[in-house]
């Protein structure tokens, strides 16, 4: 098939990857490696008073942190890791954390320069994104306007499509555990009835109520699922020690980079943990532009650490679950290995419980995914015709529930790769801008009681002047 021979191509370890581990790792080395210095400025700035309000359409830190871990957590963190297992071996795992460790660097750049550059939008509070700094600073409108489609109409509309999919193959696989059908669909009807209408009623009452459902959805399922994990580990802690070298082994040892399937583990496990954690790709910015706040740098750490939650917490608790139970690394089914995988350690409930649990992370990762499309077709459109996009989104979950999961991985993987281009070139022009806000925010934190606000103002520096939405922002 074609497309994936451009994924193919794309993925390969003579382009995209190299491109993302480079990038990565300067941004890691021009920013000090802000991802390992500011856990404890996280925890800070989420919860500061300063970045909340009580305004109708805008959006806090914390929302706009969800909204982004929402569509970030999903089904590419319980399918799509037993899927690079399958894939890449357990060493597919280590470079997926590679990644993460540095990718968390190119999150927290793309996230601060989308704050830095975020517009005003009398119907949803703030919006912007790669589409807005791509078009209002670096004046490429065109390149910009390729961006806003391919995440409006591809990624947005794939990844729906793949969290109804993947959760329907779910529901059908425990339902026939138990039942015999007579019609074997019906399930998956179901699952996109329910989804469709519940996502509906969602967008159809405004983005403030996508970040209030995210918080709420994406809070309580982490910790369920992080106890099963924990669970399977107690269970099988003697065999932790014996996971961890398996990984090692598999993406360090001779063998296995002089092997010829070294580029497949290097390529699935940057792919998989992109797909997962999205850094560099763009999307997660649009959540972070949306953010009320005091100062831009305070949301790239945010979405830093959203990062570090996703791959390093969430999908290495999958992998473990999968590695601890022992069982055959076969088939295409990434969903079902993982129930496999829970029910040899934990019994047969524990399939059940982990099919709940993916419903209720699909569903906020579909809030989240939307939540980017929508920002991109107002970039496109402004506000017009919106509700027509919102049909089309609904349409398309239910029919999303009985299609084929390898040709929406495709697309997924197809559209993810023009928008990791797309934005690191916009990155590496704008990241300076980046650095400035941050240099800002370390004098201000230093020179500050931990109570005291730190708050951005443009006007300051000769490079952010333009900046009038953060023109002294404590006088507004």
């Amino acid at each position: 098939m074609l497309i994936d021979q451009i994924n193919n191509m794309l993925w390969s370890i003579y382009f995209l990857i190299p491109l993302l581990a480079g990038i990565s790792i300067f941004f890691s080395y021009k920013t000090n490696f802000i991802q390992f210095r500011t856990i404890k400025t996280f925890l800070r700035t989420i919860f500061h008073p300063a970045n909340y309000q009580n305004e109708e359409k805008q959006i806090n830190s914390l929302q706009a942190f969800m909204i982004g871990l929402g569509a970030r957590v999903g089904t590419g963190n319980m399918s799509g890791v037993a899927l690079a297992l399958v894939i890449g071996g357990p060493g597919a795992i280590f470079w997926m954390w590679s990644m993460a460790i540095f990718g968390a660097s190119t999150a927290f750049i793309e996230s601060t320069i989308a704050q830095l550059y975020k517009v005003s939008d009398d119907s949803i509070g703030f919006k912007g994104g790669p589409a807005y700094y791509i078009n209002n600073k670096l004046r490429k409108k065109n390149l910009a306007k390729i961006f806003a489609i391919t995440i409006t109409f591809g990624y947005t509309f794939a990844m729906v499509g793949l969290q109804t999919n993947t959760v329907a193959n779910a529901v059908k696989n425990e339902v026939e555990s138990y039942f015999t059908l007579s019609n074997e669909n019906l399930p998956l009807i179901l699952i996109g009835l329910s989804f469709s209408l519940f996502t509906g009623y969602v967008i159809f009452s405004g983005t403030k109520k996508i970040a209030i459902y995210s918080t709420k959805i994406v809070s309580v399922m982490t910790v369920i699922y992080l106890l099963m994990m924990l669970s399977v580990v107690s269970i099988n802690i003697e065999h932790l020690f014996s996971v961890f070298k398996l990984i090692i082994t598999n993406a360090l040892s001779w063998q296995a980079i002089t092997g010829g399937t070294f580029g497949i583990m290097v390529s699935t496990g940057f792919k998989r943990g992109l797909v997962s954690n999205e850094a560099g790709q763009g999307t997660a910015a649009n959540a972070a532009a949306s953010a009320t706040t005091s100062h831009p740098v305070g949301q790239g750490i945010i979405q830093a650490m959203g990062v570090f939650i996703d791959t390093l917490v969430i999908s290495t608790a999958t992998a473990f679950i999968i590695l601890l139970a022992d069982i055959p690394l076969e088939g295409t089914d990434g969903i079902y290995i993982t129930q496999q995988a829970l029910v040899v350690t934990l019994g047969e409930n524990a399939s059940i419980l982990l099919t709940i649990t993916l419903f209720f992370f699909a569903i906020s990762t579909i809030l989240g995914v939307y939540y980017y499309g929508q920002s991109n077709y107002r970039f496109l459109f402004k506000n017009q015709k919106i509700k027509y996009y919102n049909i089309a989104i609904v349409i398309f979950i239910f029919f999303s529930a009985i299609f084929k999961s390898e040709f929406v991985w495709a697309i997924t993987d197809l559209s993810a790769g023009i928008m990791v281009l797309i934005n690191l070139y916009a990155l590496y022009k704008l990241y300076p801008y980046a650095l400035i806000a941050l240099k800002d925010f370390e004098k201000q934190r230093k020179s500050k009681s931990t109570s005291e606000t730190i708050i951005f103002d443009s006007s300051k520096y000769e490079e952010t002047k333009e900046l009038e939405i953060w023109s002294k922002l404590d006088d507004k």
